[in-house]
């Protein structure tokens, strides 16, 4: 745009220069015309009067009629270039009124150019300002996505660590539910160490020895053998014939002993044994037990200390026991599995009738 520009005014002022050149030409042709024309005028008037007198002087009374004739015809040349040299001094006039003119209106041309090329620099001049704010604009919106993708990263940073702190949250309120568990177990093992205790020389913790969790009128807990004999399961006289079974082989347990007398249900004995440690009773069946769970430990183990795992938690096992108080069975399970033992009552016979299902084998 600017180069055509240059062109066009390069153009207007050569055909201006032209024009300018010509009139100036003619201008001084039609001068040099018209004083030609003057001198030769003047030419012809002088000879006339050259004539005119000679005439006179040779004859002023007897004219001869061929210088009369002459005398008119150099006056009618004369009357002739006078009408030539009016007309050329007219049109001397008009050539100049015309070159006036022509030159107003190449002033006129003149300064229009000027303006033409005062607003042709304007506008180069707004060109390049809107090209530098058209360049400023490009980093402006280049700035403007750099902005945006630092925006979404920070975004995605701020998601990722809400992500990570709800696993955070989660991951506490998973470890205070698993400090809790720890310390109502550690408080079972407490009072099954205590019983264990007060009698360091019996092989294996009874049964009547284990503190019910109920407490007496005084404020006094109450052993087994007292607590089924107060629930009328058993009378005094069969409590006292149970306990000298026992203290006849103290191997055994009261709760053993009052099923092998026919004194009462295994499942009435395992009921109140998990009153008296706080822990569920369950009775074994196929819905009630888990089968991928029970299969974690070896037939031979849960055999030999007459458990089985009934279900799996992320890092604990619910293991079905004859007597929740044997501290040697739940550790040895706890290092078959790798996960923390939770203790429930079961009766024997469902133990065993569930070893026989799960892993096929009868118990011996």
């Amino acid at each position: 745009m600017s180069q055509g520009a240059d062109d066009i005014f390069a153009k207007l002022e050569a055909a201006i220069a032209q024009w300018s050149a010509q009139l100036t030409s003619a201008q001084h042709d039609l001068a040099e015309c018209l004083t030609q024309a003057k001198a030769h005028l003047n030419a012809l008037a002088e000879k006339a009067a050259a004539d005119k007198a000679r005439a006179e002087v040779a004859g002023k009374s007897a004219v001869s009629e061929t210088a009369a004739r002459q005398q008119a015809e150099r006056e009618e040349a004369l009357d002739a270039s006078k009408r030539r040299v009016a007309q050329l001094e007219q049109l001397l006039a008009e050539r100049e009124s015309t070159l006036r003119a022509t030159e107003e209106r190449l002033a006129e041309l003149e300064n229009t150019q000027t303006r033409l090329r005062a607003r042709d620099e304007a506008s180069r001049d707004e060109i390049a300002k809107a090209q530098g704010q058209a360049a400023k604009v490009g980093e402006l919106e280049r700035t403007l996505e750099e902005l945006k993708r630092r925006a979404q990263a920070d975004h995605d940073r701020a998601t990722a660590l809400a992500t990570e702190i709800e696993s955070a949250v989660r991951a506490r309120a998973e470890a205070e539910r698993q400090i809790d568990e720890l310390r109502s177990e550690i408080d079972t093992l407490r009072r099954a160490n205590a019983s264990l205790t007060r009698h360091p020389r019996a092989p294996e913790p009874t049964e009547e020895e284990v503190l019910l969790a109920g407490t007496d009128g005084a404020g006094q807990k109450r052993k087994m053998g007292e607590i089924l004999v107060n629930a009328d399961i058993i009378t005094a006289e069969q409590l006292d014939n149970a306990l000298a079974e026992q203290r006849a082989d103290p191997r055994r347990r009261l709760g053993a002993v009052l099923v092998d007398l026919g004194y009462a249900e295994e499942d009435v004995i395992a009921r109140a044994l998990g009153s008296q440690l706080e822990i569920p009773f369950i009775r074994l069946d196929e819905k009630s037990v888990d089968e991928d769970a029970a299969r974690i430990i070896s037939g031979r183990l849960a055999r030999f200390h007459t458990v089985l795992p009934v279900a799996q938690r992320r890092d604990g096992v619910i293991l079905a026991m004859a007597n929740p108080l044997d501290l040697v069975a739940i550790e040895d399970v706890s290092l078959a599995t790798g996960k923390r033992v939770e203790p429930a009552v079961a009766t024997p016979s469902d133990i065993e009738a569930a070893i026989d299902r799960l892993y096929k084998q009868p118990v011996a």
